[in-house]
């Protein structure tokens, strides 16, 4: 099912236009990511109750409390704003891509991602007049967008990355060629980047949309081809994915109504991926689905929504594959405890675990002035 045009370029490839994945290293940078904020509340916690233990004008023992809790909880907030500019790195990391020139930094790309004024300005320069023509350029600036929306957007973390591994697992499953493979990843990871024109309360709306907001949003396919123009020439037929990923095997779908195998192939491959990353993930307007029960949905939509070979071709993926590709995320998606406790996650967690750490702290500390009285 692999198109055969391949470029001398192509053919030629070497290490110094892709990045490889580094997987290991994202995840240690994101452990990274969780754990320093809640020691330095603990060190704090600790030294805090230390020095007013040695302070014997400091009255009763809930003002020592109280003083040691919200200095190990300030400590816990601005470390926690300081390592998150770490997170669009921990994406770009996990990310194996060719690219149309030589590859860019991880770390410039992860710098841009992590800075809030260029990242409003690149929104705005998307928005208004698109990127530079320059592929290399282009593919740089679209890339710090991608990182900095997967990283920052809880309702939706890692969708476009999920997205795009379960695409390249079933561009191997059907045998595409590698340049093939390396371009739809690319379709993939930018499918939903017209989003960007999408407000955030229409994007996470727990209830129904109305007919504006539903046109908006059906709005983001297009958005996002003209966002991504300057790729298009090096992507070639992948391109097609951005703007046709919501057409449906039957004509039923937008923003065209193309049919059949009218639709790209790309797009075909992407709308299967896409349909089973929603349903399995934990999302604001509803409740996850098992794998099994998605990939029953895939099958009873075959034919109609989706191409019956791109169905097929999915469920020839080992389930195994399929999961690691989840991860923990899955199984806090389908616990009801563990998915309201993630609900609540973030920097509210983060304070708790910190007052927690710190309560103790004092205690342990106060127990061991009493003890050497």
């Amino acid at each position: 099912m692999g198109s055969g045009a391949r470029s001398l370029r192509d053919m030629a490839r070497t290490p110094d236009d892709r990045w490889r994945g580094r997987p290991f290293l994202s995840a240690g940078l994101r452990l990274f990511v969780f754990v320093a904020p809640i020691a330095a509340a603990a060190l704090t916690s600790a030294l805090t109750a230390r020095a007013v233990n040695r302070s014997p004008e400091i009255g009763p023992l809930a003002l020592r409390w109280a003083i040691v809790i919200v200095s190990s909880t300030i400590m816990l907030i601005v470390a926690d704003r300081g390592v998150r500019r770490l997170l669009p790195l921990a994406v770009l990391l996990r990310l194996d891509l060719g690219f149309p020139g030589r590859k860019p930094s991880r770390l410039s790309v992860g710098g841009a991602a992590a800075n809030l004024r260029e990242l409003e300005e690149r929104v705005r320069i998307a928005r208004t007049t698109g990127f530079e023509e320059d592929p290399d350029h282009a593919a740089e600036m679209i890339l710090s967008l991608v990182a900095a929306v997967e990283a920052h957007d809880r309702a939706t973390r890692g969708h476009a990355e999920r997205v795009r591994v379960y695409t390249d697992l079933l561009g191997e499953q059907m045998r595409l060629y590698p340049e093939d493979r390396d371009r739809l990843r690319w379709a993939a990871l930018l499918h939903d980047v017209g989003k960007l024109e999408v407000p955030v309360s229409v994007l996470n709306k727990p209830g129904p949309l109305d007919p504006r907001e539903l046109e908006i949003v059906r709005r983001h396919p297009e958005d996002g081809a003209r966002l991504t123009h300057p790729l298009h020439a090096w992507l070639g037929e992948w391109a097609a994915a951005i703007t046709e990923h919501h057409e449906r095997w039957d004509g039923r779908g937008y923003p065209s109504g193309t049919a059949g195998s009218d639709v790209s192939l790309g797009a075909r491959v992407i709308a299967v991926a896409d349909c089973y990353e929603t349903m399995t993930a934990s999302r604001p307007y509803h409740k996850p689905k098992s794998p099994a029960e998605a990939r029953r949905e895939l099958l009873r939509c075959s034919g109609t929504q989706f191409d019956p070979a791109i169905v097929l071709a999915f469920l020839e993926v080992p389930f195994r594959r399929l999961r690691h590709v989840s991860g923990p995320a899955a199984f806090f998606a389908q616990t009801p405890v563990l998915r309201g406790i993630d609900r609540v996650g973030g920097i509210v967690g983060r304070v708790a675990s910190a007052a927690a750490v710190a309560g103790g702290a004092l205690a342990v500390s106060i127990a061991s002035v009493t003890l050497h009285r």
